[in-house]
């Protein structure tokens, strides 16, 4: 004999004395074969979950169990596996008898036997079992008793289950339990026959009408239709008998649905978005809920997506029936209709859910509340939904009639502002034509207005630097184009030979022939050639170091190929500007140069040369215009280093000055004090905005009769960066 044995025997030889401990008052007697509901004598223990049947019967009665008080037990929502026991003795003259116990939404329910204390036999049934395997062909669960008579059946039930637990236990023969399902089927039938007319009617009216709210409505009873087929247990008897996983998680499925499509419904019903916000951010609060319930219920969390499930349920009737009793207050016509039809639901739902915390008793009536009142509200919404789409289609048609009225109302009042406007328009027209061809053609003289201004300034500076390289090169082109260094040496060499033959002459040549060559000698008058041909060289050589000189100072000026930050020497590109004003000065104009000791400085060369430039050639200008001027012109350049890396270039001139009225109006753009044809006033301007460009600073002195000064100051370094304009 094993160990195992020895314990199984122990227990067995031990359970007389346990049981016959008991109160008699506790068991229950059979005296007929009428079914009996176990209402005393029930023993609950549930904190001997890890024992095993051989070890609970052990338990002393006083200590470890306790003694269930209602009619139908009620042990919760238990994460641990719960033991139930009790006893029946049979009296009658029957001894044919089933354990049913009708709640079919269990997880996991072990049955065990004993007959006058005796072990007899054991019935399992699990989460993991398909429908078909199943000892009994029905949703509820049935055990064998079969007690002789006076009998004392020993009845110890383990329970498991992540849900809301009721013990709804009954001891009757088989007739009276296919006579008393037969009734309730009979009952679901008729209930499932009206929700599903409900669902089929409304689907109808969907596709006629389009309407949301009833697309709303079809899946809130799709839905019903599950969750009913779920609690009464026929959905896992006949449609998804092979799929106990679905089985166990369609209570959570259906019931998480069931409460998102209600609150989805009465939303839409009942327009909580458009006329209270906020209530409305309190319906979709409970979807999320549900949605979480849904979540947990995936997760294994059976007991927590239970109590959200149940909790919604309760809180959420209380919630949508007070928003309905709010609403209907207010005169919202759909909310008294609501409220008619979804009051005995919602009443149907918290008897449900009082039944289910036990603060209801357990009965025929509380377990079908529900059904009966889904049914009553299912075809009272319906009605309500016809009225509202009629209510609907009556302020439709209100609505659109208004809009008529209104819209021939605004049509004779457009029509007389029409025959108004339409003579000024024409008046109107008539101005705006003649003011749309002014402006056109002001536009278009602007436009070539600036075109040839920009042309002018650009020829105006082409053509002074043309002007004053074609005077320099034009007359020492002539001399750069000989060989002037071969051709003194070649000169040089044939004075030295003739000046050897004449020294000669007497040794060489007879008195005839030394007459002869003295005669030719005064004829080309030898001496006045020597001279000539001394000045000619002179005047090339002078020609092509001018035209050198030239061509350099040009290079300096345009630096046409520098588009970047240089460092450079500003003195060169002074020099470089003056050499091409040489020609226009005339010798009348005296340039004095007092430069100071300058380091290198980054600028853009070009366009600094182009601000020289400028302001070099308006002193030469105003200089030139002064009619019957005595002493000559003066231009006198000085540039000087400046504290924080900055440096100074005075340009003053003894000109005729500027008046006070024009000095602020210098830079302006297109301002000039000269005549028409002779300058654009854009000169100064750019000068201006070079100087801005450099981050540097212009400033003017002048004094009428005596002259104008422009002084520039620029910074020594610049940020690196390449010419923008």
């Amino acid at each position: 004999m094993t160990f195992k044995s020895f314990k199984i025997l122990i227990g067995l030889l031990a359970l007389p004395m346990i049981l016959s401990a008991q109160d008699v008052e506790d068991v229950l007697i059979m005296s007929s074969d009428e079914s009996v509901p176990i209402d005393k004598g029930v023993y609950i223990n549930k904190s001997a979950s890890d024992l095993s049947i051989f070890e609970v019967i052990k338990l002393p009665i006083d200590q470890n169990w306790e003694r269930a008080t209602n009619k139908v037990p009620n042990i919760g929502v238990n994460k641990t596996p719960v033991w139930v026991k009790f006893d029946i003795k049979n009296l009658s003259d029957k001894n044919e008898f089933l354990l049913e116990l009708a709640y079919p939404n269990i997880d996991n329910i072990t049955f065990y036997k004993f007959k006058d204390n005796q072990f007899v036999d054991s019935l399992q049934i699990t989460e993991f079992q398909g429908f078909k395997q199943r000892y009994f062909d029905h949703h509820n669960f049935y055990f064998p008793l079969s007690p002789k008579y006076g009998e004392t059946v020993n009845v110890f039930v383990k329970i498991s289950n992540g849900g809301q637990t009721l013990l709804p236990f009954e001891v009757g023969s088989l007739k009276n339990f296919v006579q008393k399902n037969t009734t309730k089927d009979i009952f679901n039938g008729v209930y499932f026959g009206i929700i599903a007319a409900m669902f089929f009617y409304n689907l109808f009216l969907f596709f006629t009408i389009k309407e949301k709210i009833y697309l709303y409505y079809i899946f809130y009873l799709l839905i019903m239709i599950g969750t009913q087929l779920t609690l009464q247990g026929y959905g896992f008897r006949f449609i998804w008998p092979e799929s106990p996983g679905f089985a166990k998680i369609s209570v959570y499925l259906f019931g998480s649905l069931s409460g998102i499509t209600v609150v989805m419904f009465v939303r839409e019903f009942l327009q909580t978005k458009a006329i209270i916000p906020f209530i409305d951010k309190i319906l979709i609060g409970l979807v999320l809920l549900d949605s979480s319930a849904l979540v947990f219920a995936m997760l294994s969390q059976y007991e927590i997506s239970y109590k959200i499930i149940d909790f919604v349920a309760g809180a959420g009737s209380f919630f949508v029936l007070g928003v309905a009793i709010y609403l209907a207050k207010k005169g919202v016509h759909s909310a008294k209709f609501f409220l008619l039809a979804w009051s005995i639901f919602l009443v149907s739902i918290l008897i449900y859910v009082m039944k289910n915390y036990d603060l209801l008793p357990f009965s025929i009536h509380s377990n079908i509340v529900l059904q009966v009142g889904s049914a009553l509200e299912v075809i009272l919404l319906s009605f309500a939904l016809a009225d509202k789409i009629n209510i609907l289609k009556q302020e439709k048609e209100r609505s659109q009639i208004e809009m008529l009225e209104a819209l021939k109302e605004n049509e004779r009042i457009i029509k007389r502002q029409n025959e108004l406007l339409e003579s000024k328009v024409k008046e109107r027209t008539v101005d705006l034509e003649k003011a749309n061809d002014d402006l056109s053609t002001a536009i278009k003289d602007l436009k070539d207005a600036q075109t040839q201004l920009v042309d002018a300034e650009k020829m105006a500076s082409l053509g002074q630097l043309t002007a004053g390289i074609a005077h320099e090169i034009n007359n020492p082109i002539n001399f750069v184009s000989s060989n002037v260094s071969p051709l003194r040496r070649d000169i040089d060499d044939l004075l030295s030979l003739l000046n050897l033959y004449e020294s000669k002459a007497g040794v060489f040549f007879d008195n005839a022939a030394q007459e002869e060559i003295k005669k030719a000698r005064q004829e080309m008058d030898i001496d006045y050639v020597k001279e000539e041909i001394e000045l000619l060289l002179r005047g090339m050589q002078d020609g092509a170091s001018r035209t050198v000189e030239i061509v350099k100072g040009l290079k300096l000026f345009s630096r046409v190929d520098e588009q970047d930050v240089k460092k450079v020497d500003i003195h060169e590109g002074i020099d470089s500007t003056l050499i091409l004003l040489n020609s226009s000065m005339k010798d009348m104009i005296d340039v004095q140069k007092d430069y100071g000791s300058l380091p290198l400085i980054e600028c853009f060369p070009g366009k600094l040369n182009q601000v020289f430039m400028n302001i070099i050639s308006n002193s030469v200008q105003a200089i030139a215009n002064v009619p019957d001027r005595t002493e000559r012109g003066l231009i006198h350049i000085t540039t000087t280093t400046l504290a924080e890396n900055y440096i100074s270039i005075s340009i003053k001139d003894n000109g005729p000055g500027i008046p006070e009225e024009v000095k602020y109006k210098i830079f302006e753009p297109f301002f000039t004090t000269k005549a028409v044809g002779e300058g654009t006033g854009l000169g100064l301007s750019i000068v201006y905005k070079i100087i801005e460009s450099h981050k540097g600073e212009i400033k003017v002195k002048s004094q009428v009769g005596k002259g104008s000064e422009f002084i520039i100051t620029l910074p020594i370094f610049q940020e690196q960066r390449k010419v923008a304009y």
